[in-house]
Protein backbone atom coordinates (compact mmCIF):
# COMPACT_ATOMS: atom_id res chain seq x y z
CA UNK A 1 0.00 0.00 0.00
CA UNK A 2 1.48 3.59 -0.79
CA UNK A 3 1.55 6.07 1.63
CA UNK A 4 -1.82 7.16 2.87
CA UNK A 5 -2.59 11.20 3.87
CA UNK A 6 -3.95 13.41 6.62
CA UNK A 7 -5.65 16.71 6.93
CA UNK A 8 -5.90 17.93 10.77
CA UNK A 9 -8.25 21.07 11.25
CA UNK A 10 -6.37 24.41 11.87
CA UNK A 11 -8.39 27.92 11.94
CA UNK A 12 -9.52 27.25 8.36
CA UNK A 13 -13.24 26.68 7.96
CA UNK A 14 -13.29 22.85 7.93
CA UNK A 15 -15.58 19.92 8.32
CA UNK A 16 -15.16 16.38 8.23
CA UNK A 17 -17.77 14.94 5.97
CA UNK A 18 -20.00 12.79 7.03
CA UNK A 19 -20.19 8.80 6.57
CA UNK A 20 -23.61 9.15 5.19
CA UNK A 21 -22.61 11.99 2.73
CA UNK A 22 -19.85 10.28 1.36
CA UNK A 23 -19.98 6.16 0.22
CA UNK A 24 -16.96 5.32 0.61
CA UNK A 25 -15.13 2.71 -1.37
CA UNK A 26 -15.95 -0.59 0.02
CA UNK A 27 -17.33 0.76 3.44
CA UNK A 28 -14.00 2.22 4.15
CA UNK A 29 -11.99 4.36 1.90
CA UNK A 30 -11.26 5.99 -1.55
CA UNK A 31 -8.42 5.43 -3.72
CA UNK A 32 -7.36 9.08 -4.78
CA UNK A 33 -4.89 8.30 -7.47
CA UNK A 34 -2.70 5.87 -6.08
CA UNK A 35 -3.42 6.63 -2.49
CA UNK A 36 -5.76 5.72 -0.01
CA UNK A 37 -8.25 8.17 1.46
CA UNK A 38 -10.63 7.12 4.33
CA UNK A 39 -13.88 8.97 4.54
CA UNK A 40 -16.32 9.36 7.53
CA UNK A 41 -16.31 10.75 11.08
CA UNK A 42 -16.32 7.50 13.20
CA UNK A 43 -13.92 5.34 14.83
CA UNK A 44 -11.06 5.64 12.08
CA UNK A 45 -9.27 2.90 13.93
CA UNK A 46 -12.14 0.57 13.66
CA UNK A 47 -12.00 1.44 10.14
CA UNK A 48 -8.52 1.00 9.26
CA UNK A 49 -8.64 -2.67 11.11
CA UNK A 50 -10.71 -3.89 8.56
CA UNK A 51 -8.55 -3.30 5.59
CA UNK A 52 -4.93 -4.19 5.17
CA UNK A 53 -3.52 -0.47 6.05
CA UNK A 54 0.31 0.27 5.92
CA UNK A 55 1.22 3.74 6.68
CA UNK A 56 -0.88 6.97 7.49
CA UNK A 57 -4.86 6.95 6.95
CA UNK A 58 -6.37 10.48 6.94
CA UNK A 59 -10.28 11.92 7.36
CA UNK A 60 -11.58 13.42 4.20
CA UNK A 61 -11.96 17.41 4.70
CA UNK A 62 -14.28 20.16 3.66
CA UNK A 63 -12.32 23.64 2.96
CA UNK A 64 -13.92 26.92 2.65
CA UNK A 65 -11.57 28.60 0.57
CA UNK A 66 -11.98 32.29 1.05
CA UNK A 67 -13.10 34.53 -2.03
CA UNK A 68 -10.57 37.54 -3.61
CA UNK A 69 -10.61 40.37 -2.18
CA UNK A 70 -11.47 38.45 1.20
CA UNK A 71 -15.04 38.56 2.19
CA UNK A 72 -15.86 41.69 -0.79
CA UNK A 73 -18.75 41.45 -2.79
CA UNK A 74 -18.35 40.33 -6.66
CA UNK A 75 -18.74 43.66 -8.68
CA UNK A 76 -19.28 43.47 -12.47
CA UNK A 77 -18.17 46.01 -14.88
CA UNK A 78 -17.72 46.75 -18.13
CA UNK A 79 -14.88 45.29 -20.16
CA UNK A 80 -11.61 46.72 -19.48
CA UNK A 81 -7.98 46.02 -19.70
CA UNK A 82 -6.03 43.55 -17.50
CA UNK A 83 -3.20 45.91 -16.07
CA UNK A 84 -1.07 43.22 -15.26
CA UNK A 85 -0.51 41.81 -18.96
CA UNK A 86 0.18 45.78 -19.60
CA UNK A 87 3.68 47.62 -19.35
CA UNK A 88 2.70 48.58 -15.32
CA UNK A 89 3.06 44.58 -15.07
CA UNK A 90 4.52 41.94 -17.54
CA UNK A 91 4.66 43.49 -20.46
CA UNK A 92 3.43 40.51 -22.39
CA UNK A 93 2.80 42.82 -25.66
CA UNK A 94 6.60 42.95 -26.29
CA UNK A 95 6.59 38.81 -26.72
CA UNK A 96 3.65 38.65 -28.89
CA UNK A 97 5.12 41.35 -31.08
CA UNK A 98 7.66 38.90 -31.72
CA UNK A 99 4.86 35.76 -32.76
CA UNK A 100 5.34 34.56 -28.91
CA UNK A 101 1.76 33.81 -27.39
CA UNK A 102 2.27 30.62 -25.59
CA UNK A 103 2.01 28.34 -28.66
CA UNK A 104 3.67 24.34 -27.73
CA UNK A 105 2.80 25.00 -24.24
CA UNK A 106 0.50 22.95 -21.81
CA UNK A 107 -0.70 24.47 -18.55
CA UNK A 108 -3.01 22.76 -16.11
CA UNK A 109 -5.26 24.58 -13.64
CA UNK A 110 -7.02 23.19 -10.88
CA UNK A 111 -9.60 25.78 -9.85
CA UNK A 112 -13.15 26.00 -9.88
CA UNK A 113 -13.83 25.06 -13.69
CA UNK A 114 -14.39 27.65 -16.45
CA UNK A 115 -17.14 29.30 -18.51
CA UNK A 116 -15.89 28.03 -21.82
CA UNK A 117 -18.75 29.97 -23.83
CA UNK A 118 -17.11 33.21 -22.80
CA UNK A 119 -15.49 35.51 -25.72
CA UNK A 120 -12.48 35.28 -23.99
CA UNK A 121 -12.21 31.42 -24.62
CA UNK A 122 -13.35 31.52 -28.39
CA UNK A 123 -9.91 30.68 -29.80
CA UNK A 124 -9.17 28.13 -27.38
CA UNK A 125 -12.58 26.13 -27.68
CA UNK A 126 -12.28 26.80 -32.08
CA UNK A 127 -8.58 25.49 -32.23
CA UNK A 128 -9.34 22.74 -29.79
CA UNK A 129 -6.53 23.78 -27.31
CA UNK A 130 -8.61 23.11 -24.55
CA UNK A 131 -7.03 19.88 -23.86
CA UNK A 132 -8.90 18.11 -21.03
CA UNK A 133 -11.30 18.75 -18.61
CA UNK A 134 -12.23 16.84 -15.56
CA UNK A 135 -14.31 17.47 -12.15
CA UNK A 136 -13.95 15.86 -8.89
CA UNK A 137 -16.55 16.07 -6.16
CA UNK A 138 -15.77 16.35 -2.33
CA UNK A 139 -15.51 12.72 -2.11
CA UNK A 140 -12.76 12.68 -4.61
CA UNK A 141 -14.75 11.10 -7.39
CA UNK A 142 -14.91 12.09 -10.97
CA UNK A 143 -18.19 13.18 -11.90
CA UNK A 144 -18.11 11.76 -15.50
CA UNK A 145 -19.45 13.18 -18.89
CA UNK A 146 -22.38 11.12 -21.13
CA UNK A 147 -23.37 10.94 -24.04
CA UNK A 148 -27.36 10.74 -24.63
CA UNK A 149 -27.10 6.95 -25.82
CA UNK A 150 -25.09 6.81 -22.11
CA UNK A 151 -21.84 5.91 -23.00
CA UNK A 152 -18.97 7.58 -21.83
CA UNK A 153 -17.27 11.28 -22.67
CA UNK A 154 -13.59 11.20 -22.10
CA UNK A 155 -12.04 14.04 -20.50
CA UNK A 156 -10.31 14.97 -24.25
CA UNK A 157 -13.86 15.87 -25.28
CA UNK A 158 -15.54 16.86 -22.02
CA UNK A 159 -17.17 20.05 -21.50
CA UNK A 160 -15.75 22.29 -19.26
CA UNK A 161 -18.39 23.41 -16.30
CA UNK A 162 -17.87 25.70 -13.74
CA UNK A 163 -18.59 26.24 -10.08
CA UNK A 164 -17.80 29.78 -9.25
CA UNK A 165 -16.25 32.45 -10.87
CA UNK A 166 -13.01 32.01 -9.42
CA UNK A 167 -12.06 29.47 -12.20
CA UNK A 168 -13.10 31.38 -15.02
CA UNK A 169 -11.12 34.81 -13.79
CA UNK A 170 -8.01 32.85 -13.23
CA UNK A 171 -7.87 30.41 -16.68
CA UNK A 172 -8.47 33.83 -18.84
CA UNK A 173 -5.60 35.51 -16.91
CA UNK A 174 -3.49 32.51 -18.02
CA UNK A 175 -4.67 32.04 -21.63
CA UNK A 176 -7.84 34.58 -21.92
CA UNK A 177 -7.58 36.02 -25.30
CA UNK A 178 -8.21 40.04 -26.03
CA UNK A 179 -12.18 40.58 -26.23
CA UNK A 180 -13.15 44.18 -27.41
CA UNK A 181 -9.82 45.02 -28.00
CA UNK A 182 -9.06 44.66 -24.49
CA UNK A 183 -5.89 42.82 -23.30
CA UNK A 184 -6.70 39.64 -21.22
CA UNK A 185 -4.49 36.84 -21.10
CA UNK A 186 -0.40 36.62 -20.81
CA UNK A 187 -0.17 33.78 -22.93
CA UNK A 188 -2.84 33.65 -25.12
CA UNK A 189 -1.64 30.46 -27.62
CA UNK A 190 -1.01 28.08 -24.68
CA UNK A 191 -3.28 25.25 -24.28
CA UNK A 192 -4.83 24.26 -20.61
CA UNK A 193 -5.94 21.28 -19.11
CA UNK A 194 -8.81 21.90 -16.47
CA UNK A 195 -9.88 20.08 -13.50
CA UNK A 196 -12.66 21.75 -11.40
CA UNK A 197 -12.12 20.79 -8.03
CA UNK A 198 -14.36 23.66 -6.15
CA UNK A 199 -17.63 24.05 -6.09
CA UNK A 200 -20.56 26.87 -6.32
CA UNK A 201 -19.89 27.87 -2.27
CA UNK A 202 -15.77 28.04 -3.45
CA UNK A 203 -15.53 25.11 -1.18
CA UNK A 204 -13.34 22.08 -1.73
CA UNK A 205 -12.13 19.31 0.28
CA UNK A 206 -8.57 17.04 0.79
CA UNK A 207 -10.02 14.28 -1.55
CA UNK A 208 -11.60 16.07 -4.31
CA UNK A 209 -8.08 18.49 -4.40
CA UNK A 210 -5.74 15.81 -4.29
CA UNK A 211 -8.10 13.69 -7.23
CA UNK A 212 -7.72 16.95 -9.36
CA UNK A 213 -3.78 16.91 -9.26
CA UNK A 214 -3.46 13.23 -9.66
CA UNK A 215 -6.01 13.88 -13.09
CA UNK A 216 -3.37 16.63 -13.99
CA UNK A 217 -0.21 14.48 -13.67
CA UNK A 218 -1.46 12.11 -16.47
CA UNK A 219 -2.11 15.47 -18.43
CA UNK A 220 1.22 15.96 -20.42
CA UNK A 221 1.78 19.42 -18.10
CA UNK A 222 4.81 21.79 -18.70
CA UNK A 223 3.14 24.24 -16.56
CA UNK A 224 0.86 24.29 -13.73
CA UNK A 225 -1.39 26.71 -11.35
CA UNK A 226 -2.82 26.14 -8.25
CA UNK A 227 -5.08 29.37 -7.30
CA UNK A 228 -5.73 27.77 -4.07
CA UNK A 229 -4.36 27.18 -0.76
CA UNK A 230 -5.12 25.80 2.61
CA UNK A 231 -3.48 28.21 5.33
CA UNK A 232 -1.16 26.57 7.26
CA UNK A 233 1.69 23.40 7.30
CA UNK A 234 -0.51 20.99 5.60
CA UNK A 235 0.87 18.28 3.96
CA UNK A 236 -1.67 16.69 2.52
CA UNK A 237 -1.15 17.53 -1.24
CA UNK A 238 2.84 16.68 -1.03
CA UNK A 239 2.33 13.38 -2.81
CA UNK A 240 1.11 14.74 -6.27
CA UNK A 241 2.73 17.78 -6.18
CA UNK A 242 6.05 15.83 -5.78
CA UNK A 243 4.52 13.74 -8.69
CA UNK A 244 4.48 17.13 -11.17
CA UNK A 245 7.67 18.31 -9.51
CA UNK A 246 9.45 15.19 -10.35
CA UNK A 247 7.91 14.91 -14.22
CA UNK A 248 9.30 18.38 -15.06
CA UNK A 249 6.43 20.29 -14.36
CA UNK A 250 6.91 23.85 -13.02
CA UNK A 251 3.93 24.54 -10.03
CA UNK A 252 2.82 27.76 -9.79
CA UNK A 253 0.68 28.32 -6.17
CA UNK A 254 -1.21 31.52 -4.79
CA UNK A 255 1.03 31.95 -1.65
CA UNK A 256 -1.75 33.08 0.02
CA UNK A 257 -3.68 36.31 0.84
CA UNK A 258 -3.58 35.84 4.73
CA UNK A 259 -0.86 39.09 5.93
CA UNK A 260 -3.19 41.01 7.42
CA UNK A 261 -5.22 38.99 9.19
CA UNK A 262 -5.05 38.48 13.04
CA UNK A 263 -4.02 34.78 14.11
CA UNK A 264 -4.07 32.73 11.08
CA UNK A 265 -1.29 31.60 9.37
CA UNK A 266 0.63 33.67 6.68
CA UNK A 267 0.77 30.92 4.21
CA UNK A 268 -0.72 27.96 2.13
CA UNK A 269 -0.25 24.77 1.64
CA UNK A 270 0.92 23.63 -0.64
CA UNK A 271 2.86 27.17 -1.87
CA UNK A 272 4.91 26.51 1.48
CA UNK A 273 5.90 22.72 0.78
CA UNK A 274 9.79 22.64 0.99
CA UNK A 275 9.80 20.63 -2.19
CA UNK A 276 13.39 21.91 -3.88
CA UNK A 277 14.42 20.17 -7.57
CA UNK A 278 15.73 16.83 -6.57
CA UNK A 279 17.81 17.30 -9.92
CA UNK A 280 18.42 19.03 -12.76
CA UNK A 281 15.31 17.05 -15.10
CA UNK A 282 12.98 18.31 -12.15
CA UNK A 283 10.47 20.89 -12.08
CA UNK A 284 10.18 24.10 -9.66
CA UNK A 285 7.41 24.97 -7.00
CA UNK A 286 6.58 28.91 -7.41
CA UNK A 287 4.89 30.31 -4.36
CA UNK A 288 3.46 33.18 -5.98
CA UNK A 289 2.26 37.06 -3.99
CA UNK A 290 0.71 39.84 -5.32
CA UNK A 291 1.84 43.77 -5.54
CA UNK A 292 -0.87 46.13 -6.91
CA UNK A 293 -0.29 48.40 -10.28
CA UNK A 294 2.55 51.02 -8.34
CA UNK A 295 4.94 47.48 -7.62
CA UNK A 296 4.05 47.95 -3.93
CA UNK A 297 3.33 44.41 -1.97
CA UNK A 298 -0.28 44.02 -1.66
CA UNK A 299 -1.21 44.54 2.19
CA UNK A 300 -2.98 41.12 2.30
CA UNK A 301 -0.31 39.04 0.28
CA UNK A 302 0.92 36.56 2.25
CA UNK A 303 4.50 35.55 2.86
CA UNK A 304 6.35 34.12 6.45
CA UNK A 305 9.22 32.42 7.39
CA UNK A 306 8.13 28.23 6.69
CA UNK A 307 9.63 25.94 9.67
CA UNK A 308 8.06 22.46 9.64
CA UNK A 309 10.38 21.40 12.14
CA UNK A 310 7.66 20.96 15.22
CA UNK A 311 5.14 20.11 12.56
CA UNK A 312 3.04 16.55 13.91
CA UNK A 313 0.50 14.81 11.78
CA UNK A 314 -2.04 13.15 13.48
CA UNK A 315 -2.23 9.27 12.98
CA UNK A 316 -5.49 6.50 12.81
CA UNK A 317 -4.27 4.99 15.83
CA UNK A 318 -4.10 8.50 17.78
CA UNK A 319 -0.31 8.53 18.01
CA UNK A 320 0.64 11.84 16.28
CA UNK A 321 4.26 11.24 13.69
CA UNK A 322 6.64 14.63 12.61
CA UNK A 323 5.61 15.91 9.11
CA UNK A 324 7.41 14.42 6.19
CA UNK A 325 9.09 17.85 5.76
CA UNK A 326 10.35 18.24 9.08
CA UNK A 327 13.92 17.58 8.49
CA UNK A 328 13.53 20.31 5.97
CA UNK A 329 15.47 23.73 6.43
CA UNK A 330 13.21 26.51 7.11
CA UNK A 331 12.63 28.66 3.72
CA UNK A 332 10.92 31.96 2.90
CA UNK A 333 8.08 32.19 0.98
CA UNK A 334 6.37 33.33 -1.42
CA UNK A 335 9.44 33.35 -4.75
CA UNK A 336 8.24 36.65 -6.22
CA UNK A 337 5.45 39.26 -6.35
CA UNK A 338 3.27 39.37 -9.77
CA UNK A 339 0.23 41.78 -10.81
CA UNK A 340 -2.62 40.64 -8.57
CA UNK A 341 -4.59 44.08 -7.08
CA UNK A 342 -7.68 45.07 -9.20
CA UNK A 343 -7.00 42.64 -11.76
CA UNK A 344 -9.78 42.39 -14.72
CA UNK A 345 -10.71 39.01 -15.90
CA UNK A 346 -13.66 37.12 -17.06
CA UNK A 347 -16.31 36.12 -15.50
CA UNK A 348 -19.29 33.36 -16.21
CA UNK A 349 -22.10 34.81 -18.17
CA UNK A 350 -19.72 37.14 -20.70
CA UNK A 351 -19.02 39.53 -18.04
CA UNK A 352 -15.84 41.13 -16.22
CA UNK A 353 -14.76 42.01 -12.43
CA UNK A 354 -11.73 42.76 -11.03
CA UNK A 355 -10.23 40.83 -8.18
CA UNK A 356 -7.52 41.21 -5.84
CA UNK A 357 -4.72 38.43 -4.50
CA UNK A 358 -2.39 35.94 -4.89
CA UNK A 359 -5.10 34.32 -6.77
CA UNK A 360 -4.66 36.84 -9.30
CA UNK A 361 -1.15 36.78 -9.12
CA UNK A 362 -0.36 33.19 -9.97
CA UNK A 363 -1.53 32.57 -13.09
CA UNK A 364 0.04 35.70 -14.12
CA UNK A 365 3.45 34.29 -13.51
CA UNK A 366 2.20 30.76 -14.96
CA UNK A 367 1.43 32.60 -18.15
CA UNK A 368 4.56 34.47 -18.17
CA UNK A 369 6.43 31.18 -17.88
CA UNK A 370 4.34 29.34 -20.69
CA UNK A 371 5.57 32.39 -22.72
CA UNK A 372 9.19 32.07 -22.25
CA UNK A 373 9.11 28.41 -22.90
CA UNK A 374 7.26 29.00 -25.84
CA UNK A 375 9.65 30.88 -27.50
CA UNK A 376 12.62 28.63 -26.04
CA UNK A 377 10.84 25.57 -28.03
CA UNK A 378 10.87 27.44 -31.29
CA UNK A 379 14.13 26.54 -31.58
CA UNK A 380 14.37 23.38 -29.40
CA UNK A 381 11.40 21.19 -28.88
CA UNK A 382 11.80 19.40 -26.08
CA UNK A 383 13.69 22.10 -23.96
CA UNK A 384 11.98 21.49 -20.40
CA UNK A 385 9.82 23.53 -18.46
CA UNK A 386 12.61 24.68 -15.61
CA UNK A 387 14.88 26.54 -18.05
CA UNK A 388 11.82 29.01 -18.91
CA UNK A 389 11.58 28.86 -14.90
CA UNK A 390 15.29 29.83 -14.50
CA UNK A 391 15.41 32.92 -16.60
CA UNK A 392 12.45 34.24 -14.84
CA UNK A 393 14.01 34.15 -11.57
CA UNK A 394 17.32 35.16 -13.14
CA UNK A 395 15.29 38.67 -14.21
CA UNK A 396 13.63 39.19 -10.72
CA UNK A 397 14.80 42.95 -9.35
CA UNK A 398 14.46 43.68 -5.57
CA UNK A 399 12.07 46.17 -4.29
CA UNK A 400 11.71 47.22 -0.95
CA UNK A 401 12.54 45.87 1.91
CA UNK A 402 16.18 45.03 0.17
CA UNK A 403 16.93 41.47 0.12
CA UNK A 404 14.85 38.41 -0.03
CA UNK A 405 12.17 39.14 2.52
CA UNK A 406 8.42 37.74 3.51
CA UNK A 407 6.82 40.10 1.65
CA UNK A 408 8.32 40.26 -2.02
CA UNK A 409 10.41 36.88 -2.11
CA UNK A 410 13.23 38.05 -4.02
CA UNK A 411 11.42 40.79 -6.20
CA UNK A 412 9.06 40.96 -9.11
CA UNK A 413 9.67 41.10 -12.96
CA UNK A 414 12.02 43.51 -14.32
CA UNK A 415 10.55 43.26 -18.35
CA UNK A 416 13.06 44.79 -19.60
CA UNK A 417 15.83 42.40 -17.99
CA UNK A 418 13.80 39.33 -18.90
CA UNK A 419 12.91 40.25 -22.21
CA UNK A 420 16.40 40.55 -23.06
CA UNK A 421 17.55 37.68 -21.83
CA UNK A 422 15.04 35.57 -23.33
CA UNK A 423 14.47 37.53 -26.80
CA UNK A 424 18.18 39.03 -27.33
CA UNK A 425 18.83 43.10 -27.39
Amino acid sequence: MPDLFKTQPTGSSLVQLEPDVIPPLGGIGRLIGPQLLLVGNGDLAALAADVDVRGDVYPNLEITFQLDPIGGATTFIPNEDNWGVGPEGLAAKDFWDKGVLGQRVRVGIADSGLDSTHPAFADLVTENRIVGFAHFNKQGAQVIQTRPDGSVIPDSEATPTFGHLHGTHCAAIVAGQPTDGKERGVAPGAELAVTRVLEESNTGSVAGISAGLWWLTTQSCDIVSLSLGWPGLHEDWAAPIKALLDAGVVVVAAVGNEFDAAGVPKSRSPANYPLPPSDSTSGLLVPVGAHDRTGAVWVSSGGETVNWTNVQVLQVDGTSRPSIFSAAAEHLVPSMVAPGVEIVSAAPGNKYCPLDGSSMATPHIAGLVALILSHLRSSDPVVRPRAAADLLFESLQDISPPGPDIRSGDGRIDNGALLQAVLGP
